[in-house]
């Protein structure tokens, strides 16, 4: 019993409310273990009669019933910690739930943002390349209206547009009126032919 008490001792140190059980408890049980130590030696004594009848006299009873009570009490406190505990492993348990689902819509929401932007960002390539293809048909359109032969070319000295009067006026062959061409190709084809056409990039 003393071990028993030992125990729940260290179990429950840090309830004061059961170590005020444990301080009730612990007495009434060495009070009982007592009487058990009487009725033994009245047994020896005087027979089984006279100890089941002094072992089950009012002392006795009233021992039992405040070992039971204090046990009783101690019952209630754990169960009620233990509701205690599971509310709260409850709450904790919504808490973390909803804590997701916040994250979850959170997450959801962005990637629709993120689809969002990515879609107004090719809506806007696809205008400026809708608007280059309009600017360059409209270039070619009005290169071709010309009845002179018109060729234009980048910063580096490459055919960027031409018309098709360029290439019939200086009878080009087509493989070599082409995107990216450079201008020293054409100064040097037409200066093959004898008198020299067109100026040279050094000249430029």
């Amino acid at each position: 019993v003393s071990l028993l008490l030992g125990e729940a001792q260290g179990l429950t140190a840090d309830n004061p409310t059961q170590q005020a059980h444990l301080h009730i408890l612990a007495p009434a049980f060495q009070h009982r273990a007592q009487q058990f130590a009487q009725a033994i030696q009245v047994r020896r004594d005087n027979g089984l009669d006279a100890a089941v009848k002094g072992f089950g006299a009012g002392a006795g009873r009233q021992t039992m019933t405040l070992i039971e009570q204090a046990l009783d009490a101690m019952t209630a406190e754990e169960q009620r910690l233990l509701a205690q505990r599971l509310a709260s492993a409850d709450s904790r348990g919504a808490w973390v739930r909803g804590l997701v689902l916040a994250v979850a819509a959170i997450a959801i929401l962005a990637l629709l943002l993120a689809a969002r932007l990515l879609n107004q960002a090719y809506l806007r390539s696809y205008r400026a390349e809708e608007e280059q293809r309009t600017l360059a048909g409209r270039l070619r359109a009005s290169l071709d209206s010309l009845s002179q032969g018109v060729a234009v070319f980048g910063p580096q000295h490459h055919l960027r547009h031409w018309n098709e009067c360029f290439q019939v006026l200086l009878d080009l062959p087509p493989a070599m009126v082409r995107t990216e061409t450079p201008y020293a190709v054409f100064a040097e084809y037409l200066a093959a032919g004898g008198e020299p056409l067109l100026e040279t990039e050094e000249q430029i």
